[in-house]
């Protein structure tokens, strides 16, 4: 490990150039300006209102499920809620202040970085060292998709600002100026803002070590440290929800390979923008840089680049996601991250490094201005859509920030429909889509049936294929069964039989929810699925899945779940009826 001198270390850093605030400012305006609440951040919104009014970290009372990918983000919201802040306008808000920060943090983490003007330090100015310019950040900070999910109501702002958090303080520790038990809990912390970004806790642990203190003694004792908050919560996760992943991880089957659809999910984001342009550019700018630099800053360096590399390979093993550019743009930020802020070069090199900060300079205005995704192209036909696009459309609001704003579109009347039946205890079902299972036909509608008893909070059970806005607009009085699994235990576990847009490739069919929550009536007797239905949710498998989920927890149950939560991880079953009863029987 590098030590500065008691006098260096007590130093304090020189405050950046103005003009690094100008990405800060470019992101907050363009943020804000196209500042939107996406349908799935209304997911996280009922969790954290269930939470608040005691019924625990789920989406339907009565049925422990983890709905959420972000249990920080979940626990950040709730926080704000608790404390009094309106919950959907918390959303917004804290995410572009967390992706503002993150983007802020990010240029003091690399301008630290690339004080190292001489071999033998991190974080030592060089005599006569020129000014920081926010190249990267400024890259970044030009990408329309940025601006678009800085607020959404998710947790990418929250990312952004773990990511740059974490290389600032990996920076500081690697040269002696920081906490190393501090760095090490934060780095751990990746998975619990979501758990994909748990391949950047592992680099930048990794890192620590290799540049880090020496003996095995204190480096086994930092990856214990930053193994404690998630190796908690995982413990959590299997006692109340027998899971091993969150119930999102299930439903789009995250162990999967889909490599097709992940290179056309990067192909659309990189191409749209054209990131191959600046990302070469400040490649070549950091390579020479880092020529110079010593061993230690070439490494930390090197270290983000890893993790977002691993990310992104990650991204499009999986199969990518339906959002235009969501997924990679953490890769994306964390390549960036150690040339966010980069060092005008002395004076031999200064016309070719004007040259590429012009050349910059026209990618990030052409980007800012010119480069949006195509509607109606062929990215959208393979399932990948601007999201926000859509939702616009579909409001005719420039800016969706709330449920109310929602209330004259199609989604809108949906909830409202629920909203105004949801009087009495009773199961809601299209009757047309049930007829077709039960092999026969209907005109248009729903059928009302008598529920079974659940929590008396709960007034009505309605499957819908969307759930985000027509969820929260209910509350916990109606139960909402997911259909594509993404807050259901059944649908999530049903078998992959077919690979389309990611996180919509699994539909449970009626005669599920007809036979879990529907008692014995006429209207659903006679059909042969929800019969099926009926026997395979009886078999081991289920029965103790549907336990496990539902019982009041106690102590006896949360350590039975722990055991149960490896053997429900693997459990898959057919969607048809049926095939599962038979399949499940044998079990």
């Amino acid at each position: 490990m590098i030590q500065d001198s008691a006098d260096e270390a007590r130093r304090e850093a020189p405050p950046l150039p103005s003009f690094t605030a100008l990405p800060v400012i470019l992101l907050a305006a363009m943020a804000w300006q196209r500042r939107w609440i996406c349908d799935d951040a209304f997911i996280d919104l009922r969790v954290v209102e269930n939470l608040l009014a005691g019924f625990g970290p789920v989406f339907n009372v009565g049925e422990r499920v983890e709905a959420y990918t972000n249990p920080l983000w979940v626990a950040l919201l709730t926080g704000w809620a608790a404390m009094g802040g309106p919950l959907q306008a918390g959303a917004l808000l804290l995410g572009a202040l967390c992706a503002v920060a993150g983007l802020a943090m990010a240029q003091r983490a690399a301008g630290s970085l690339w004080k190292s003007g001489n071999p033998e330090g991190v974080g030592r100015a060089a005599p006569g060292a020129g000014p920081l310019l926010p190249l990267g950040a400024l890259v970044f900070a030009s990408v329309p998709a940025a601006w678009d999910f800085c607020t959404s109501g998710l947790e990418t702002g929250l990312t952004l600002a773990w990511l740059a958090g974490s290389f600032g303080l990996l920076v500081q520790a690697v040269s002696g100026r920081g906490a190393l038990a501090a760095a090490a809990v934060v780095f751990g912390l990746g998975p619990l803002v979501r758990p994909d970004l748990g391949v950047f806790s592992v680099t930048f642990l990794g890192a620590l070590c290799v540049a880090g203190p020496p003996g095995a003694v204190r480096k086994t004792a930092l990856l214990a440290l930053a193994g404690v908050v998630p190796a908690a919560y995982q413990v959590f996760r299997m006692g109340y929800f027998a899971a091993l992943v969150p119930n999102t991880a299930l439903a789009k089957e995250a162990g999967l390979a889909n490599w097709p659809q992940g290179w056309a999910y990067l192909l659309d984001t990189a191409g749209t923008y054209h990131l191959w342009a600046p990302l070469t550019v400040l490649a070549a700018w950091a390579g020479l840089e880092l020529s110079r630099q010593s061993r230690t800053v070439r490494l930390l360096a090197a270290v983000p680049a890893l993790g977002a590399f691993l990310s992104a390979l990650y991204v499009v093993r999986v199969g990518g996601d339906f959002m235009h550019g969501r997924m990679l743009l953490p890769a994306l930020f964390a390549a960036l991250l150690p040339v966010s802020a980069v060092p005008w070069p002395a004076a031999g090199a200064r016309g070719r490094a004007g040259m590429a900060a012009a050349l910059l300079a026209g990618w990030c205005l052409v980007c800012a201005v010119a480069l949006r995704p195509a509607s109606g192209g062929r990215f959208e036909a393979l399932g990948v859509a601007d999201e926000r696009g859509f939702y616009v459309k579909m409001t005719g609001c420039e800016n969706p920030v709330s449920a109310e704003d929602f209330a004259g579109s199609i989604r809108g009347e949906v909830a409202e429909g629920i909203r105004a039946m949801a009087g009495e205890r009773q199961l809601r079902l299209e009757r047309r889509a049930l007829a077709r299972e039960c092999g026969g036909d209907s005109p248009m509608g729903f059928s009302f049936y008598p529920m079974r008893p659940r929590d008396p909070a709960v007034m009505m059970v309605a499957p819908l294929a969307s759930i985000g806005l027509e969820s929260f607009s209910n509350g916990h009085r109606v139960h909402i069964v997911d259909r594509a699994g993404l807050a259901d235990p059944l649908a999530s576990r049903l078998q992959l039989t077919i690979r389309k847009r990611p996180g919509h490739e699994k539909r449970l069919p009626l005669a599920w929810v007809a036979a879990r929550f529907g008692r014995p009536h006429p209207g659903l007797d006679g059909c042969a699925a929800v019969q099926a239905a009926r026997r395979a949710l009886a078999s081991g498998p289920l029965d103790e899945l549907l336990e496990a989920i539902e019982q009041p927890l106690t102590a006896a149950r949360f350590r039975a779940n722990l055991a149960l939560a490896p053997r429900f991880h693997r459990l898959r079953f057919p969607a048809d009826p049926a095939a599962a009863a038979r399949e499940l029987a044998g079990r």
